[in-house]
């Protein structure tokens, strides 16, 4: 330009910065914008917007900083582009308190600079915040676009809170009348797959097209590693079919990965087909190939089809492949001379292939031979000194002569890293594992006479573990092991000392495939129940498989997850044979079909990384003789009639607790919940018959969950809460039958009995039906037998005097004659109200229970922190909770005073991670009634917080929101409406009260009168 005499001005050099980030060349513009001032030419806004872009894409803080001063100096900080891009740039560098103050500094705010600031939470795994900027832009009257929820979805996906991204997906449509697009059913499809629920993930996929949304790329390479194994041949056939009538089979990238799990899925002869049909081939689609061929033991044949028919020189990968196939094919001697020939003697990857092959068919001898190369090549790497010594002890111990072929003792690390085996002699204590990866640091709480109770928090693996242990009678509590995440919060608590720890079984494996190893989930199994799983249950199995022995204390590796985790062992029962015993790495039930009375038990366990054992055990089925479940065959089935079967099994002595059942099949494995106060809440899954039931009781005011019996899937998924301690499970009534022709009898449907009414039928009735209805007595437990569904079931059923309600009042409200008010003189505030004096006496009905829960006066909860009241109002039109991981950190509502909106102060702290927000259709939706439970944080604080709440308007319930553990409490059990809170509040919410205005008369209405009044209670 300047050789024709033209001199650029501000908007050609910023045309031309404009371009070269477009074209990927951020650095080059970056020089040109420096340039620019060189020239002496005043940048504007677009300028300075794309400088900060590529700043941000390239995140170098310190030059989008000085950009920053830039702005703020030339007074572009009033241009909302500038300000939207300053927003982005911070948050993709970490800094989001610079974010949050340059976002707040924005006085006009589109939906770009909110999706920015959220955007930084979500990749912060700040969802809380997140979603509380979410909530704030509706009320500031800015809608969510597409992206502003496909941001959210994505955030609690990486979160592992599939729970919430599904929630805010079904909402996205129906609340926010955004439309779906193909990325939002990407998002939630690809984080079910991450969380291990690949059924579900399916069955998405499946929905997605029948709502006529079209899968990309992107949907099928999500979907098809979940495909890639002996269980999937039928479902990749399916994603194929979906790839060719969307000719997705042009993305090179979707036909390497068909290749790859065509191999996994046992069809090696469909993915030669493919491979051939390839015009182009990259490396990805060699090994992809070869690693089917690996599984399929013809590897070598392409192994020299690369080199001899398309002149490909073999990459290093092609070389481990072959060692790979070689040692599985126990040609151990053509392995090491494949080695020689190609010439890689010097690559420690080809020698722990060779070591893999070793390993896998027991040869010691080889195995020192790769172990003295590894050391060799790696002399300072601690993992394989390790090895190399644990290979050099078993070979001392076989009786080999390994004298002047030891490692330097001063360079082996003092713990070795890995090992999974131990020898128990009778009655001395034992350790066994650590499982999972070598990341984190290595802990070991030590010994002690008992486990008390395990804390777990998990989201899509385990985050940390702290346990309560039993040091000769006094509670001990150890550190908390692992990082401080996990989106769930679990508490195994025992019952001390009748109640000990049996069994740890679990799985570990990668967060992701760029991650280290980690523990993905744990399960616990007690002399009396199972506890879990806890986590995602995916990758490779471990277990301890149950003994005579307990489980006194824990050891393991953490980091900023739990890595690794191991037991100690003390028997508790001497054995006939004092000889020793290995307890292995991991198991797998396989049950013997044609007789049921035997089942096997096939374990596997390592001895360091390179040395495998194999186990078989046959053993008797554990049947318990008081619910012995049976086949029922006498049931007969005619179009107009169902013969019911009905059978009780006689309790023990004492405790006025009868046992029902089981009724259903004979398959699986027997299970039995126990005997508690009550039932609260009962989560199902179903397809074509009752796959799984978790059950929520209530034992003696506190909530607990049992263990989830039953398979994993099922498309339906039901969550039946009842009004406890009001409703009363009173009888459950269901069929059972064969899922296909000649098969094994499983639940079909189950219906539930309440005082109130019924809930179900869920599932198909079809098949004979049960019941154990009887007069007076209430459902405390279940029991029955699983499998891959819920094969039988039968209950717990206690003698209790049981009244049912009347039914609860319509919607409306009956107005009332303000005569009958009566007002306080010198009162707090202007407008409290009394019972006047000839108001009418309140008259209520409740259920009849055993032990009836406090109901009045409030406030419930705990006596720390500052009193607080906001009053009495006109009503309430919406409610801000903010909770955090133990409790409910504060509480702010919105209340109507004669048509004026009127904020109380926030009660409570600022430590809350996830914020809800219930907004009532006030003036045509009230609320009736608080619920909720209140318990110390933890068994070190004596200290009662408020954990968890509900609220019930006259259209329906919000909540829960918080942990439903602790002490229970309801605000009352009368028709009413609720015009005020008060309570306690310092860091949490320590307690909860409301002022109550009750519907008088039958019902909970008062009957028409000439002289009516209102009656109002603090409670």
């Amino acid at each position: 330009m300047e050789n024709f005499g033209v001199t650029a001005d501000v908007f050609t050099w910023t045309a031309m910065i404009s371009g070269l980030i477009h074209n990927g060349k951020r650095y080059q513009a970056l020089d040109t914008f420096r340039k620019m001032f060189l020239a002496g030419v005043v940048p504007n806004g677009v300028t300075i917007m794309s400088a900060v872009s590529a700043c941000s894409c390239l995140k170098i803080l310190n030059l989008g900083s000085e950009v920053h001063s830039i702005a703020v100096k030339m007074g572009f900080m009033d241009d909302v582009l500038v300000g939207n891009s300053l927003v982005d740039m911070y948050s993709k560098c970490g800094k989001l308190e610079e974010a949050r103050k340059v976002f707040e500094s924005i006085k006009n705010k589109d939906v770009y600079t909110w999706n920015s600031m959220i955007t930084g939470y979500c990749q912060a795994e700040y969802c809380g915040k997140a979603y509380e900027l979410f909530v704030r832009m509706q009320e500031e009257n800015v809608k969510p676009n597409i992206i502003t929820w496909n941001t959210m979805i994505s955030g609690y996906i990486q979160n592992g809170d599939e729970d919430e991204a599904m929630d805010l997906f079904q909402k996205m449509e129906k609340d926010g009348k955004v439309q779906r697009n193909t990325a939002s059913w990407n998002l939630i499809i690809a984080g079910y797959i991450q969380n291990g629920k690949k059924d579900e993930a399916l069955e998405l996929f499946r929905k997605m097209q029948f709502s006529r949304f079209m899968p990309n790329s992107v949907t099928v390479l999500s979907l098809l590693p979940a495909c890639a194994n002996l269980l999937g041949a039928r479902m990749v056939r399916e994603i194929h079919g979906c790839v060719l009538r969307r000719n997705l089979d042009a993305v090179h990238a979707v036909k390497n990965a068909l290749i790859d799990t065509y191999a996994k899925s046992g069809d090696i002869g469909y993915a030669r087909r493919m491979f051939k049909g390839m015009k182009t081939k990259d490396i990805i689609t060699w090994n992809s190939l070869i690693g089917g061929y690996v599984l399929h033991d013809e590897g070598k044949k392409v192994f020299t089809s690369i080199a001899n028919d398309y002149h490909i020189i073999p990459a290093l990968e092609h070389c481990c492949a072959m060692v790979s196939l070689y040692g599985r094919a126990n040609r151990l001697e053509e392995a090491l001379q494949f080695i020689h020939e190609m010439n890689v003697q010097s690559e420690p990857p080809i020698w722990e292939s060779f070591l893999t092959g070793c390993r896998i068919h027991g040869d010691i001898d080889s195995a020192i031979h790769a172990a003295e190369h590894l050391f060799s090549l790696e002399p300072e790497n601690p993992v394989t000194e390790n090895l190399v010594s644990q290979i050099y002890a078993l070979g001392a111990r076989l009786g080999r002569s390994l004298e002047g072929k030891k490692p330097r003792k001063e360079k082996l690390l003092k713990k070795p890293i890995g090992q999974s085996w131990i020898e128990s002699v009778q009655g001395k204590p034992a350790s066994v594992g650590p499982w999972g990866g070598q990341g984190g640091h290595a802990w070991d709480d030590g010994m002690f006479t008992t486990v008390r109770q395990v804390v777990i928090a998990h989201g899509s693996s385990i985050d940390s573990i702290q346990v309560e242990y039993d040091k000769n009678g006094s509670s001990f509590w150890s550190e908390k092991h692992g990082g401080n995440g996990g989106s769930k919060f679990e508490k195994v608590i025992l019952d001390y000392p009748h109640e000990y720890l049996t069994s740890v079984h679990g799985t570990y494996g990668s967060y992701d495939i760029w991650g280290h190893v980690c523990v993905r989930s744990l399960t616990f199994e007690s002399n009396h129940k199972k506890y879990g799983p806890f986590g995602v249950e995916s990758g490779t199995c471990f277990s301890l498989p149950k003994s005579e022995s307990k489980v006194t204390g824990f050891h393991g590796k953490a980091g900023s997850y739990l890595d690794a985790i191991g037991v100690h062992l003390q028997q508790i029962h001497k054995e006939d044979n004092p000889s020793s015993k290995v307890v292995l790495h991991s198991h797998k039930n396989v049950h013997n079909g044609g007789d049921k009375e035997f089942e096997y038990s096939v374990i596997q366990g390592n001895v360091g990384q390179n040395f495998d054992i194999f186990v078989a055990l046959k053993k008797k089925d554990p049947t318990l003789p008081s619910h012995q479940p049976r086949e029922h065959t006498g049931a007969e089935i005619t179009k107009h009639k169902v013969v019911t079967d009905t059978e009780k099994v006689q309790p023990k002595a004492g405790g006025g607790v009868k046992t029902y059942g089981p009724w259903g099949g004979a398959g699986g494995i027997i299970f039995d919940d126990g005997i508690y106060t009550g039932i609260r809440q009962i989560n199902l899954s179903r397809s074509v018959g009752i796959v799984s039931m978790k059950v929520c009781y209530d034992s003696r005011g506190q909530a607990v969950w049992g263990s989830k019996h039953g398979g994993r899937g099922g498309f339906k998924h039901e969550k039946i809460v009842f009004d406890y301690p009001a409703e009363i499970l009173t009888h459950v009534t269901g069929t059972y039958g064969p899922l296909i022709y000649m098969g094994p009898n499983v639940i079909k449907s189950l219906t539930f009995h309440t005082n109130k009414g019924k809930h179900g039928p869920f599932g198909e009735e079809q098949g004979p039906s049960f019941t154990h209805k009887t007069d007076d007595a209430k459902v405390v437990g279940f029991l029955g037998r699983e499998g891959l569904f819920l094969d039988a079931i039968g209950f717990h059923a206690m003698d209790c005097k049981i009244s049912p309600l009347k039914p609860s009042p319509h919607n409306a409200i009956v107005p009332h004659n303000n005569s009958g008010v009566a007002v306080i003189e010198n009162s707090p505030w202007a407008n409290k109200l009394v019972l006047a004096a000839n108001g009418r006496g309140e008259e209520f009905e409740r259920g009849v229970v055993k032990e009836p829960t406090p109901s009045g006066p409030g406030p419930w909860g705990g006596q720390g922190g500052k009193s607080w009241d906001d009053g009495v109002y006109s009503g309430i039109k919406q409610i801000f909770v903010t909770r955090g991981n133990d409790a409910i950190s504060s509480l702010q509502v919105e209340y109507d005073r004669n048509g004026q909106s009127v904020w109380s102060v926030k009660h409570g702290g600022n430590n809350g991670v996830f914020t809800h927000r219930i907004k009532l259709e006030y003036p045509n939706e009230m609320l009736t009634c608080i619920s909720g439970y209140y318990g110390p944080l933890n068994n070190s604080d004596k200290t009662n917080v408020v954990k968890s709440l509900s609220f019930y308007t006259s259209r329906g319930k919000y909540g829960p929101y918080g942990e439903e553990t602790g002490t229970y409490f309801t605000s009352t059990t009368t028709q009413g409406k609720v015009l005020g809170l008060h309570g306690r509040s310092s860091a949490y919410l320590d307690a909860i009260g409301v002022h109550m205005q009750h519907w008088l008369g039958n019902n909970g209405y008062s009957k028409p009168q000439h002289n009516r009044a209102s009656c109002f209670k603090v409670y």
